[in-house]
C-alpha cells in the first residue's frame, strides 16, 4: 500500500501543465468503490451505464483500442496512445519516463510475452479533459490447451484529452497482485 501511495504522490508531483487537474482526477478515481465480487460490480455498472457521458464512452473505447494494440503486439499503434512525456510506474520497474523509453520497455516485454491481456474496468471518471481508469487485468496464456493466468494486477491510467478530441495516456501505474 505504501508503494501505491508513494507512486501516486510521485505522479502528482511530476506532472507539468495538467498536474492540478490530474490530482483531481486521481482523487475522483480513488473515491470509486472497489467491489468484492464481479456480480456486485456488474450490478453497479448497469446503473452507471445510463449516466455515462460521451467523454467517458470515448475513454472506454480508447482503453479497448489500447488493449487490442497490446494483444496484437502492434507497438506503433500502442505508442500512438502515449504522450511524449508519459510515465509508466510499477513496483518492479520503478518509474519509466517518456514515450521513447516506454516503447523500449514494451519491445522487450513483447519479445518475452506469452498471452492475451484481459481486463475488467473498476472505475472511470472524466473531468475537465482529464480521465482516469482503474482496472484489474491479467495475462491469459495462449501457449497451452487450457487457458492459464500468468500475471495478474491492478492499474490506474490517467489520460488527457487532446485539442481534437483524442485521449492520450499520461500515466500508468501498475501493481502486481499475487
Amino acid at each position: 500500500m505504501k508503494k501505491v501511495i508513494l507512486l501516486s504522490l510521485l505522479f502528482v508531483t511530476t506532472m507539468s501543465l495538467s498536474g492540478i487537474s490530474s490530482a483531481f482526477g486521481l482523487a475522483e478515481a480513488l473515491k470509486q468503490p472497489t467491489y468484492k465480487t464481479k456480480k456486485d460490480a456488474d450490478k453497479a455498472n448497469e446503473v452507471k451505464e445510463v449516466k455515462k457521458s460521451s467523454e467517458v464512452k470515448a475513454l472506454e473505447t480508447t482503453i479497448a483500442d489500447w488493449a487490442n494494440a497490446f494483444n496484437n503486439k502492434d507497438i506503433e499503434t500502442l505508442m500512438s496512445f502515449y504522450d511524449e512525456d508519459s510515465l509508466y510506474a510499477s513496483p518492479d520497474l520503478g518509474l519509466i519516463k517518456g514515450s521513447e523509453n516506454i516503447k523500449v520497455w514494451y519491445e522487450t516485454f513483447f519479445s518475452e510475452m506469452d498471452g492475451t491481456l484481459k481486463y475488467e474496468q473498476e472505475s472511470i471518471t472524466e473531468k475537465g479533459g482529464v480521465g482516469t481508469i482503474v482496472l484489474t487485468f491479467y495475462l491469459e496464456s495462449t501457449n497451452s490447451d487450457k487457458a492459464e493466468v500468468t500475471f495478474k494486477g491492478r492499474s490506474m491510467l490517467v489520460f488527457k484529452k487532446k485539442f481534437l478530441g483524442d485521449w492520450l495516456l499520461l500515466s500508468s501505474m501498475v501493481h502486481a497482485v499475487h
